[in-house]
């Protein structure tokens, strides 16, 4: 499917007690009049679902079908009989009193000619899925950012993208409609389109949804939520996301952003840690060049704050002031997250090794300061993955180990 973009404007609206319903076409109504051995018109053409009203005004006849269909039956019709045609082809009648038997009836007969209509195409309205987004409706940690995050911590903002469809090739939509964005059954936002052409989109990105607290929150994309459109499938313009949220217990680490570099450059964090980029001079971005978007591809206002939940090294840039491609230059820096490193001590060789409360991990430095103890003490790093330790430091006070 081809889709471009509509260039009506989309405009944020607060909404209350707007309602709507969707219109239906009935079959129309059409009228014989029978009097004076004849009916008028003799011969009528209807569609299906259409009605036939016989009314009489003068004189005692039947209504009597010839064929398959047996109208209003062998009774005389003193006022009126209606008949309602559902199959599409020629249905003959007469007047018994007033007519010859036989296949072919002379004198007052009449005839119906049922044909099938073909309905006009209507639009569709559908929560839709644009080129490089995760889904309909993208929840991320960062504006500029159209790959869903799967999950916040309850002091950062929840930035929104959604976009919706017509997907009918033919049929517009020029009524005004509304787009809805609900948050745990709550209607959060509201837009209005001033209609919609055939096979166009309208989106919104960077909407600021807030911040949420500790759960799981169910997100709401509802298109043509008040019902004024007719469509040819009302059953599919919602679509839907679970976002969880999580107690922020981070660690936070804070990059300085100035001309033409990003200090420091290079940066060890714990998996789940959040680094705060902060502007100091200049118009820069942080934008990653690998699995992680970092903040995105737009110029970073004050400050930006991303959450590191995967281990791995994870390089980023200013796409102002670095080149492009697989190994770019200028503006360039690197975040590498490892997964949690537990200092442990015992009394013993053997243990039992219990959590230690004055050992020191501290991840930029890639270190563990052990206080020397007063009693004999064997100390142990837990970690995911393979450490190694490269140098070793006894301090008055203490024993520093550097790991990578």
């Amino acid at each position: 499917m081809r889709l471009t973009i509509a260039t009506l404007p989309v405009i944020m609206i607060t909404l209350a007690g707007l309602l709507g319903s969707a219109s239906k076409t009935l079959g129309a109504t059409q009228t014989v009049i029978f009097k004076s051995n004849s009916f008028t018109p003799s011969s009528l053409t209807v569609n299906v679902g259409d009605t036939v009203i016989f009314k009489n005004q003068g004189g005692s006849h039947t209504v009597t079908g010839t064929g398959t269909d047996p109208f209003c039956g062998n009774g005389a019709i003193s006022t009126s009989c209606s008949v309602t045609f559902n199959t599409p082809g020629t249905f003959p009648y007469r007047c018994l009193f007033h007519s010859s038997g036989g296949a072919n009836p002379a004198g007052m007969v009449g005839s119906v000619t049922v044909v099938a209509t073909v309905p006009a195409d209507k639009p569709n309205l559908v929560p839709f899925r644009l080129n490089g987004w995760t889904a309909p409706l993208v929840v991320s940690r960062a504006p500029g950012n159209n790959i869903s995050d799967p999950d916040f911590f309850d002091d950062q903002d929840i930035w929104v993208d959604w976009a919706i469809a017509n997907t009918s090739l033919t049929a517009g939509i020029t009524p005004r409609f509304f787009t809805e964005l609900v948050i745990d059954g709550v209607s959060k936002s509201s837009w209005f389109h001033d209609g919609l052409t055939p096979d166009t989109f309208n989106k919104i990105e960077d909407f600021n949804a807030g911040k949420l607290p500790v759960g799981t929150h169910q997100f709401q994309l509802v298109t043509d939520h008040t019902g004024v459109i007719d469509e040819s499938n009302e059953a599919d313009n919602t679509f839907e996301v679970d976002v969880r949220v999580i107690p922020t217990f981070a660690n936070q680490h804070t990059v300085l952003v100035s001309d033409f570099s990003f200090n420091p450059a290079s940066l060890t964090v714990q998996k789940g840690d959040i680094v705060n980029f902060q502007i100091i001079g200049g118009t820069h971005t942080a934008t990653g060049t690998g699995a992680d978007p970092f903040c995105g591809n737009n110029a970073i206002p004050t400050a930006c704050r991303v959450t590191f939940n995967t281990a791995g090294l994870f390089p980023y840039r200013c796409l102002f002031h670095s080149s492009g491609g697989a190994n770019p230059t200028g503006m360039i820096g690197q975040i590498r997250v490892l997964d949690p490193v537990l200092a442990e001590q015992a009394a013993k060789v053997d243990g039992p090794y219990l959590p230690s409360t004055n050992a020191v991990v501290s991840y930029p430095n890639q270190t563990v300061t052990f206080p020397l103890p007063s009693a004999a003490t064997f100390w142990r790093l837990q970690s995911t993955v393979a450490l190694k330790i490269t140098q070793v430091e006894v301090k008055a006070a203490a024993v520093v180990l550097t790991f990578q």
